[in-house]
This record gives C-alpha cells, structure tokens and sequence, in this order.
C-alpha cells in the first residue's frame, strides 16, 4: 500500500500531514544552508539550532519568502531534507500532494512540476491551496452550489468561489502575513530599538492586534535585543501602535470577496450570500479581520478551527480519496 503525505511550504510556514497520522510536522520555511557548498543541512526549526551552534559555518535562508513558486529548484532539496530530519521513509515509497497557488500560469506549473519530479516520489499531484482549503470547509465537489474561500497567507491572499469542484472566479493580492510581519518588526524597531524574533511577532499578530472597536487596551511585554547593544531587555507594547501600520493590509484583504462576486454569476452570489464564506490562513485568527470580511462582502463569515492547518488537511483529504473533488488538480 502506498504511503501518502500532504505537503503546504508556505512563505512563513512549512506543513506536513501524513495519512493515518494527520498534521506532522509544523515549522518555519527556512533552512540551514553550509556556507561552503550551499546545500541545505536543516529546516524550521533546528535550522535556527544549527546556525547557533555551527560557529558560522551555516546561514539561515528564506527560499520560499515570496512563496513557493519564487524559487522552485528550491523545492525538491528542501522536501528531502524535510523528510530525513522527520524521520520519515525516502519519498520514493510516498504518493506526494503539494499545495500551490491559485493562480500559477501554465509555465509556473510546469516549472513547479519539474522540479518536484526530483523528488522521486511514486507521484505527484499539485493541489490548488484554496481548492484544498475548501474541501476541510465542506465543500461538496458533486454540488452545484456556490461555495466562496479566502485565504490569508504569508506572501499573498486569495478569494475564489467554487460550483461543482472547479474554480469559476478567482482573485488574489500581494498583501499577506509577511507584509504585516515586517510592518510589525519595523514598529517595534522604530519605537523600542528592539530586534525581536519571528515567535515574538506571531505572538503580536496573533493576540495583540485587535481591530475595530476595542473595550480596553491590548498589552503585552516583548523580549528582543537592543539593536545597538545587543543585550536582551523587555518592553511594554499597546496594540494601538501597531493598527495604522497593518490596518492597509488588511482592507485590502477584506476587499478580496466582493472582487471575486463582480466576476460571478448572480445565482453563485446568491448561495454565499445565504451560506456564507470560509476563512482560513495565519491572518484569519487577528481579532477583527473576520468582521472586516464580513462588512465587506455583506455576508457572514466562518473561520475554521484550524484555519493555519486547513490547506495541508484539505490536500491530503483529497489524496486519501475522501474528497469528492477530482478537477483542476494538476498531476505530474
């Protein structure tokens, strides 16, 4: 029986979910390359655990910084490496889906495929990331219904409405996680002089920034090190002064459905309006974001309970065969 695997490599974070196992794997998009011969010796994590203790033999790289399809020879090293420092068995024994973006041109795709054939996998099959997260929303392929998904990720975000398992619209922008990280850092920077870590910005993103009306002040106390000196120290930081940096980014975000809705029929609109959409991605879980899209698009909105998951679980839905879905998947 042939093993299956899911994989998401996103700007920010890399996924890997397993059949019969689920969500294995859950770490940063980065990688300990040898200073020397340019090969990459780890990722996520214990990347950063190499370059500390290498002495300067290793830098952190970024490959995937404006996603995947930025630097595709990338790929194909990056999944070996990632699958020895899981423990896992040779991609030779695995049946592989990878997701991707919505909307790659014919050239991207083949590109993409060409190198993930590297890999030597039993086969590949490229997932459309919004494709795959609408299936973990309920969307049921054998259906005519309209069915709506927007995905805040790191380096872009998308919209697409969806009637009998294929994409019918679709729009995207470059506003994303990554765009609000370094809006993040850069305030943090500019005010404190403090250099802090990607744990610590997620952590601002996650429960700090509160958009819209607020009943009180959000606080948190930031460690970081002085940008001058060095030295670790701690600062106290209100959620307001981080609103008007991001706050761009996300009305651009929140404008994405009704984009999508003037590229749709009337009967399409009508389904979301009266079922709604799904909302998935890091940014999905920033207080206020979710009501932002809902003002927005005048239709309600439901974010998953594992909304940073829900591309990698959708992908491997529909390589297990529980996915009624079987269009617009590119296989290679």
């Amino acid at each position: 029986m042939d093993l299956v695997c899911a994989i998401d490599v996103g700007a920010s974070k890399t996924r890997v979910a397993l059949q019969g196992k689920g969500l294995i794997y859950d770490s940063w998009s980065v990688v300990a390359v040898d200073a020397g011969s340019s090969s990459i010796r780890a990722c996520g994590e214990a990347a950063y655990d190499l370059v500390r203790r290498s002495g300067g033999r290793h830098v952190i790289k970024a490959p995937f910084g404006h996603g995947m399809t930025a630097d595709p020879e990338a790929v194909a090293p990056y999944v070996r490496t990632l699958f020895n420092q899981i423990g896992l068995p040779s991609p030779s024994k695995f049946r592989i889906g990878v997701a991707t973006p919505s909307q790659m041109t014919p050239l991207e795709t083949e590109v993409l495929a060409g190198c993930l054939r590297e890999i030597g996998s039993k086969a590949v099959v490229l997932v459309p990331s919004l494709m795959a997260g609408s299936l973990v929303g309920g969307m049921d392929g054998s259906k005519a219904d309209g069915f709506m998904t927007v995905i805040a990720g790191a380096a872009r975000s998308e919209a697409a409405v969806f009637s009998l398992g294929q994409m019918t619209a679709v729009t995207s922008t470059n506003a994303g996680g990554v765009k609000v990280s370094r809006r993040i850092s850069k305030a943090i920077l500019d005010n404190f002089g403090l250099l802090v870590s990607p744990d610590t910005v997620e952590q601002v993103k996650e429960h700090l920034i509160s958009l819209g009306r607020r009943d009180k002040v959000r606080v948190a106390d930031l460690w970081g090190r002085d940008s001058k000196t060095g030295e670790t120290r701690q600062v106290r930081v209100e959620d307001s002064l981080f609103i008007d940096e991001v706050l761009p980014i996300f009305k651009e975000i929140a404008s994405l459905p009704s984009l999508v809705f003037s590229k749709c029929e009337a009967e399409l609109v009508a389904d979301i309006s009266y079922q709604g959409l799904t909302f998935i991605g890091g940014l999905s879980v920033v207080q206020g974001l979710k009501e932002m899209l809902s003002y927005s698009s005048k239709v309600d909105v439901i974010v998953l309970s594992r909304p940073s998951s829900a591309v990698v679980e959708g992908v491997l839905s529909l390589m297990t065969g529980s996915s009624k879905v079987t269009r617009a998947v590119s296989l290679s």
